[in-house]
């Protein structure tokens, strides 16, 4: 019994254990949601690639050229198309059908206002670079969020949007949204979750932010109103004038007023509301 135990574990080929170890790590990260379900959607579609290199595999067996041997090469090329596959469905690559997993709205020239109400269970990632009204794609990582539905009320040139959480997404799901939005209209944006949004080259009349997280703001000449509620650090241009009315951690050039702080800078500006209980801090850029 001891001879065959050992013949047999001499028989086990251990060129094999890299591209599996590395397999059962991508799989193992996407049980724990670090890496999204729809990788599982990916793998499938690569069915071509894989059934290839398995055909490569067993024509491999222990066939050597000159002194290396082309299972050791098979191995390689294993691991290097799963490596690739990792960081192609990271990337978003078209090709993968987790990327056609997005929502487009209308032509943004059609609208000179527009509001944005989108508050998922997760993590939100907004900025400017649409070439329509929004669009919406779900972010790399693990977590239960779908792609959400549009709920669209126009009025003449002014338009609302509210992103609905998909109820039952399924493997098409993610730690949040990717969302990228028109500097064509004037935005008034309502934002939940756990925020990233950078909002400097958007024009905004108007900011409503829940949850947690950063918001980079850029220069207005009018004033436009900011309610927290939750934790949030702005970036704020320096030189620009921004009013807070409640308490917040604020650059030491401010100046403290009878119900909050002001920027050294006078003007017309943001006005950020912070009610009890909600942790605000301001940095200058």
């Amino acid at each position: 019994m001891t001879h065959r135990a050992a013949g047999l574990s001499r028989g086990v080929p251990r060129i094999w254990l890299l591209p599996l170890l590395v397999l059962t790590v991508i799989l193992g990260l996407t049980a724990a949601e670090i890496f999204s379900r729809s990788l599982i959607l990916d793998l499938v579609a690569w069915w071509p690639a894989w059934a290839l290199l398995l055909v490569i595999v067993a024509f491999a067996g222990r066939r050597r050229i000159g002194r290396l041997r082309v299972d050791g090469l098979a191995s390689i090329m294993v691991t290097a198309a799963l490596v690739v596959f990792t960081v192609g469905h990271a990337q978003g690559w078209p090709i993968n059908p987790s990327a056609s997993h997005y929502l487009v709205g209308p032509a943004a020239a059609d609208f000179e206002e527009a509001e944005l109400i989108a508050e998922p269970d997760g993590d939100l990632r907004l900025g400017a670079g649409s070439r329509f009204l929004y669009e919406v794609d779900l972010l790399s990582g693990g977590g239960d969020v779908g792609v959400p539905s549009a709920i669209e009320r126009t009025f003449g040139q002014s338009t609302s949007v509210s992103l609905v959480p998909a109820p039952n997404p399924g493997f098409a799901r993610a730690s949040g949204w990717d969302i990228r939005l028109s500097a064509e209209p004037v935005w008034a944006l309502v934002l939940g979750g756990d925020v990233e949004a950078d909002v400097s080259a958007l024009r905004v009349d108007e900011l409503d932010l829940s949850g947690a997280g950063s918001v980079r703001l850029g220069a207005v000449g009018r004033m436009t109103l900011v309610d927290v509620e939750g934790a949030f650090m702005f970036s704020v241009p320096a030189g620009s004038p921004v009013r807070v009315i409640g308490t917040a951690q604020v650059p030491g050039s401010w100046v403290q007023t009878s119900d909050g702080w002001m920027s050294s800078v006078e003007g017309q500006g943001w006005v950020i509301s912070v009610p009890s209980g909600s942790v605000v801090s301001i940095e200058e850029r």
